[in-house]
């Protein structure tokens, strides 16, 4: 014989309670999430930076920035270049390179092999 299940009246409102609640914590985590990763950086000052930092690292490998620091304008933005030997190594360099952008910096190091002293 068949039993039938019968359902009260309350479950159907703690489903549709909790179905609420689900959304509204589902929004307000992505609201979250957007202001944490939103910024005041177009994405043609990202692809100006990352454009940037791939000739300055090359420059780098090839002996054009000497050991020490290097301020410069490079597609109207702000760059320092602090180059450095790394640890004991001769043949590797510490690159770090800081942008400043409306205000905010944004830091990137590298270590390199010198081209200079190969290996």
């Amino acid at each position: 014989m068949v039993k039938m299940i019968k359902l009260n009246g309350s479950t159907l409102v703690e489903t549709m309670v909790a179905s609420i609640l689900f959304i509204l914590v589902f929004i307000s985590g992505l609201e979250s999430l957007v202001r944490i990763f939103a910024s005041s950086f177009s994405t043609v000052s990202y692809i100006n930076i990352e454009n940037s930092k791939k000739r300055i690292l090359i420059d780098c490998q090839r002996g054009v920035y000497s050991i020490g620091e290097t301020i410069k304008e490079d597609n109207r933005l702000k760059v320092k270049v602090r180059l450095t030997q790394y640890r004991s190594f001769r043949n590797l360099l510490d690159v770090k390179i800081e942008y400043d952008v409306k205000g905010k910096k944004l830091e990137y190091r590298h270590i390199l092999k010198n081209e200079k002293f190969g290996l």
